[in-house]
């Protein structure tokens, strides 16, 4: 009787051990983000992984982001399936949004969220590495989509990627010339005058900004080398004023301080 009894709780308790090997960690597992999920058995890259609001010009050193993490499936349009991720960075920090929550230096979620039209999104805010730093960020992504069931199961669905993020280049100022412009006042305010090197031949003047894009075009008439350039639309920040002429390029930066 005694022996019965103490095979029973054996069985039991290994039962326990087995359920608590195979059931899912609802919480979310970090270090996933590479190798995939080993609670759930399930085949990789049936899960579509989307990074949103992503710096699409490139990051700025030290700046923070608002991004988001997508998990998709649209085989799975009920709501018995759960989705979870895993989140890490090469560089910069992560701070957690609503439903996911920060472990170590990863992000993965607090509770597996119910999927919406076959997806589910997680946000969460990105500071960019210091001005010391240099070169792209990776973020490596693991996903899940579960059936519900809380054991590993060959109906769950995972995937696994990278995105990167490129550094923003500002305008390189040691290819052009600087001496070929002067600008007041600086910083400006509601307006900037623009004078250029009488010496240049038919130039093309633009305004553009941290990124290299152009903001605003000038037309200059012919043989004229003096804007009054209206700055009241421009937000504050730094921008430069780029001339393309027939002999020469020039550049100068400038600053927009209207409050």
């Amino acid at each position: 009787m005694k022996k019965t009894t103490l095979i029973s709780i054996v069985l039991f308790c290994f039962s326990i051990i087995l359920i608590g090997s195979f059931s899912s960690f609802k919480t979310g597992l970090v270090n996933q983000t590479t190798q995939g999920c080993f609670c759930h058995n399930m085949p990789t890259d049936s899960a579509i992984l989307r990074l949103l609001n992503a710096p699409v010009n490139g990051f700025v050193a030290g700046q923070t982001y608002s991004l988001s993490i997508e998990v998709e499936n649209l085989n799975f349009l009920d709501t018995a399936h759960r989705a979870g991720f895993n989140l890490a960075v090469s560089k910069g920090s992560l701070q957690a949004g609503p439903g996911s929550r920060l472990s170590m230096t990863e992000l993965t979620h607090e509770q597996p969220a119910t999927l919406q039209s076959g997806k589910a999104t997680w946000n969460f805010t990105w500071q960019a590495p210091s001005t010391n730093d240099t070169g792209d960020v990776t973020i490596f992504v693991a996903g899940v989509v579960a059936n519900g069931d809380d054991l590993a199961s060959s109906s769950d669905v995972e995937g696994m990627t990278t995105f990167t993020i490129a550094k923003a280049n500002p305008v390189n100022l040691l290819t052009i010339e600087t001496g070929s412009i002067s600008l007041s006042p600086n910083p400006a305010n509601t307006f900037l005058n623009i004078n250029l090197d009488q010496e240049m031949v038919d130039p093309n003047v633009s305004i553009r900004n941290l990124y290299g894009a152009v903001v605003e075009p000038e037309t200059l008439r012919q043989g004229k080398k003096r804007i009054c350039l209206n700055t009241t639309m421009l937000a504050n920040g730094i921008y430069f004023v780029s001339v393309q002429a027939a002999n020469k390029m020039a550049i100068a930066q400038f600053v927009i301080h209207n409050h």
